[in-house]
């Protein structure tokens, strides 16, 4: 065996993994990679809208003074969109 993850043949350089993963295994694998990776970006946007609340709520900006855009999704949070 060589100094890598799993076997390899030297001739075709094709690497043999120390185990083999079931196909059930490997589908739960995946989703819960997915599923890390939602709620990293979920997680980053809460942030992201936080801060955005904190500099508006610290510099004491009116609703009138807000862009149409930050209008609209005040708006949305409190109350259903269309």
């Amino acid at each position: 065996m060589s100094g890598g993850v799993g076997g390899s043949n030297q001739a075709t350089g094709v690497v043999q993994p120390l185990i083999k993963i079931n196909r059930d295994l490997e589908k739960t694998l995946r989703s819960s990679g997915l599923l890390l990776i939602y709620n990293l970006v979920e997680a980053t946007m809460s942030n992201a809208i936080d801060a955005i609340h904190k500099v508006i709520k610290a510099e004491e900006v009116s609703y009138h003074d807000l862009s149409d855009k930050l209008k609209k999704n005040y708006c949305c949070s409190f109350s259903t969109c269309r």
